[in-house]
């Protein structure tokens, strides 16, 4: 069989073709990996107040940058230098 009427007949007919020229059902040769889990945002911290921002853009949109540790909404994942001030 010439490569252009192989090609062909596995665009159109794939698994009939496979089925035709293998006389086998095709099987899998590798396994997919799960979804990613979804994550739930981190618990606020001892007196941090019950406001949650994803990142620092969301913290300034939302008029509450620069947080300060104990402030509603900060946590030290936004804080980078550490020094108790986050999205300075």
């Amino acid at each position: 069989m010439a490569l252009p009427d192989a090609q062909q007949a596995m665009a159109t007919y794939w698994y009939a073709a496979w089925q035709h020229y293998l006389g086998a059902t095709p099987t899998p040769t590798r396994t997919l990996a799960p979804p990613p889990a979804v994550v739930a945002p981190p618990a606020p911290a001892p007196g941090g107040g019950s406001a949650y921002y994803a990142n620092c853009a969301a913290a300034r949109a939302a008029g509450a940058a620069p947080l300060h540790r104990g402030d509603p909404g900060y946590r030290s994942g936004l804080d980078r230098d550490g020094d108790g001030i986050a999205c300075e």
